[in-house]
C-alpha cells in the first residue's frame, strides 16, 4: 500500500509541475500469467495483485497527465518481460500522449547483486567520454551491455520529451549537476 501510494504521489507531483518523472525500483519482480509485478518486501508469494505493484497498470491510469514524460529504471528479476508489457499497454492506451523510456536489468531471467544499479551509478558518476553531453537510457544500455549485462530498453517518442537521465560528467565537468536545484538540501540530507 505504501509503495502504491508513493508511486501515485510521485506521478501526480510530476504531472502538476510538468516535469519528467524518473522512477527507479531496485528489488524483487515477478512475471505471472502475462503480468509483471514489483514485489515490495511485504508482498505475498504467490503474487496477489492487491499486495504487489502492477506498474504497467498504475502508469496506464496516471500516465496521460505526465506531460514531461517518464523514465523507468528497473533492477528486478524478469524486468524485461515487464518492459514489453508496459510498452504495449502505455503506447496503446495512452494514444501516444506519454513519451517514455523503460530500461531494465535483464530480459526474462532472474538477476541478483544489483549489478544494473551499480553500473548506472558508475555511468552517472564518471560519465562516458564517447556519449553525448546529456545521458539517456540508450547510453546507459550500451554502458551496461559492455559490462556483460542483458539490459532491455523500451521507448516511445523519447525524443519529443527530451528524456535525459543526467548530464555526462565526462563531457561536462564541474560541480554536481543538482547543487543549484531546489531539492539540493533534501538530497544532501537523504544521502549523508
Amino acid at each position: 500500500a505504501h509503495a502504491k501510494a508513493a508511486l501515485k504521489t510521485a506521478c501526480d507531483a510530476a504531472a502538476a509541475a510538468g516535469d519528467t518523472l524518473i522512477l527507479a525500483y531496485i528489488g524483487h519482480g515477478e512475471f505471472v500469467r502475462g503480468d509483471f509485478f514489483l514485489m515490495p518486501t511485504d508482498s505475498a508469494v504467490p503474487v496477489d495483485p492487491d499486495e504487489a505493484v502492477h506498474l504497467a497498470q498504475l502508469v496506464k491510469h496516471r500516465g496521460a497527465s505526465l506531460g514531461g514524460g517518464l523514465v523507468v529504471l528497473l533492477d528486478t528479476c524478469y524486468s524485461g518481460t515487464g518492459a514489453w508489457e508496459a510498452m504495449e499497454q502505455w503506447a496503446r492506451s495512452l494514444d501516444g500522449q506519454l513519451g517514455f523510456e523503460l530500461l531494465t536489468a535483464t530480459d526474462d531471467r532472474a538477476t541478483a547483486g544489483a549489478r544494473f544499479t551499480y553500473g548506472l551509478i558508475d555511468l552517472l558518476e564518471r560519465g562516458n567520454p564517447r556519449a553525448p553531453e546529456q545521458l539517456r537510457c540508450q547510453d546507459a544500455r550500451l554502458h551496461l551491455a559492455a559490462r556483460g549485462l542483458i539490459p532491455q530498453l523500451a521507448a516511445y517518442n523519447p525524443e519529443d520529451r527530451r528524456l535525459y537521465l543526467a548530464r555526462n560528467p565526462a563531457r561536462v565537468p564541474g560541480d554536481v549537476f543538482w547543487k543549484d536545484s531546489p531539492g539540493s538540501s533534501l538530497i544532501l540530507k537523504q544521502t549523508e
